[in-house]
């Protein structure tokens, strides 16, 4: 009896140890290193997985590419800039384009009674034809002309601001004279200025734009002016002004010269160098 259990014990043991070695060569298998027979060839299969493993590291890369998407921030920088250019400057007038209601809101102009001045809306009549008014931008315009007093006259209409000495302003816009209204003569002429000031408005100077409209100018276009200027020592004040000069330098008194000339889309800005 003890010889028959010993003999069926036998092929019990055999079978538990051929057991464990099939779950060791599973788990070689998930190692992904080599194994005998068959199970081997499927462990190949599983190294190759790991392979695609390495693949995964390259999925790391793409969190590189997650840095380009910053780059795209850059971009958006530059469209900021408007094409790498530096951005459009702040318009520090108000009502600049003479939007607000066909009189001077937010402009001043000396002395404070003058009338020879109108706001013309689009298709507003243009003395003396009556050709429709068109603006160079909006609905609205201003028109200037002499006041006709015989004399040597000044018209400004302009606003007024702070002024740091060393700061740089540029004030620009759109002049038009219309054909049948142009000036004649050679003494009246309309230009942009920037003006000078102290606190008891003493003068301390000022600057012209290079166009001008004078007898002779072309007529029926709008035309762009633009003049720059930095505040001198001992200003304190800064003006952007639209001007009609009327019989300049008139010594007799009988000058009654003709002509107007209209203004649209105006701009004052401080230089940003001059804020840094």
């Amino acid at each position: 009896m003890r010889k028959l259990a010993l003999l069926l014990s036998i092929p019990l043991a055999l079978t538990a140890c051929g057991d464990k070695d099939d779950d060791s060569g599973a788990t070689d298998g998930a190692d992904g290193t080599s194994a005998d027979g068959a199970d081997g060839s499927t462990d190949g299969a599983d190294g190759a997985d790991g392979a695609d493993g390495a693949d995964g590291a390259d999925g790391a890369d793409g969190a590189d590419g997650a840095d380009g998407a910053d780059g795209a921030d850059g971009t958006d920088g530059s469209t900021d800039g408007t094409d790498g250019t530096d951005p459009e400057p702040v318009n520090m007038l108000l009502n600049p384009g003479f939007e607000q209601a066909q009189d001077l809101t937010d402009w001043l102009i000396y002395p404070s009674d003058l009338g020879n001045w109108a706001v013309l809306a689009n298709g507003d009549a243009m003395y003396p034809d009556d050709a429709p008014f068109a603006a160079h931008e909006g609905s609205n315009g201003l028109k200037l002309y002499g006041q006709y007093t015989g004399w040597e006259n000044e018209t400004p209409v302009y606003q007024e601001f702070p002024a740091t000495v060393g700061d740089t302003y540029t004030f620009d816009g759109w002049g038009l004279m219309h054909g049948p209204d142009a000036i004649v003569g050679s003494q009246s002429y309309a230009a942009l200025w920037i003006k000078f000031y102290d606190d008891s408005y003493n003068y301390y100077g000022a600057e012209e734009s290079a166009v001008t409209f004078t007898e002779g100018s072309a007529t029926g276009t709008w035309t762009e002016m633009t003049v720059t200027a930095t505040v001198p020592e001992g200003a304190t004040k800064v003006q952007a002004a639209i001007e009609f000069w009327h019989c300049t330098g008139e010594a007799e008194g009988d000058c009654y010269e003709a002509g107007g000339v209209y203004f649209d889309q105006m701009r004052m800005y401080l230089h940003d160098d001059s804020a840094e």
